[in-house]
């Protein structure tokens, strides 16, 4: 049991550091527009994500359903979106913060100056790191029966040429497990369920990191 617990704390781990440069770009061109974006998972103390924004507010939030969520300051509503009905960007899961007015955001203590000099720097250090990267990674998924996939970000592909290229072993590996309902982070409700229905639709699959 305490050899799965750890096992379990590495790969939420890992899926708490993953992410690329496509995302970071991506995310970076939301707050530069001046729209409040969340994360899934936690890339930077400076970027929040769905599950600690929310502060003494966090009681106020309500699942209304398809993934969206709802909650409430003193100066208006927010909302934002959670498990499949999030954005996806490279090994990223993000949504907008919607809110009524900047109020909101500073009782929620958003401060998206702050982002966007984090993502800044998350894009900076990725673009360092991949001028020396040997190449991408493909997540190849393998059913029980033997049938070969394609992590694909979405439905499955069965040809190499479609699948999702990834930035480092260990996003592909990352991507693999959130699919099979074995990253082990899941927190909201919502997530819950996907992740029990993902570990029943994908029980006994498996999955091999490949070079592009």
């Amino acid at each position: 049991m305490k050899r799965e617990a750890r096992a379990l704390l590495g790969v939420a781990k890992a899926l708490m550091a993953a992410g690329n440069l496509e995302a970071y770009q991506k995310l970076l061109g939301q707050v530069e527009k001046g729209t409040p974006i969340l994360t899934a998972q936690d890339i930077h103390h400076d970027v929040p994500t769905i599950h600690n924004f929310a502060h003494q507010y966090h009681d106020s939030v309500e699942h209304l359903g398809f993934g969206f969520f709802e909650g409430s300051t003193e100066h208006g509503k927010f909302s934002f979106d959670a498990g499949g009905a999030m954005n996806h960007t490279g090994d990223v899961s993000w949504t907008e913060l919607r809110t009524d007015n900047d109020a909101v955001l500073r009782d929620l203590h958003y401060d998206i100056n702050r982002v966007k000099r984090a993502l800044q720097g998350l894009v900076r250090g990725m673009t360092a790191s991949t001028r020396t990267a040997a190449g991408h990674w493909l997540a190849k998924l393998i059913s029980p029966s033997g049938q070969e996939f394609w992590e694909a970000y979405g439905p499955m592909v069965r040809e190499r040429d479609r699948a999702t290229r990834f930035l480092s072993q260990k996003a592909a590996g990352n991507a693999a497990l959130n699919r099979f309902g074995r990253s082990g982070i899941a927190f909201w409700e919502s997530e819950r369920r996907h992740e029990q229905l993902a570990l029943k639709q994908y029980r006994d699959w498996s999955y091999k990191v490949e070079p592009e």
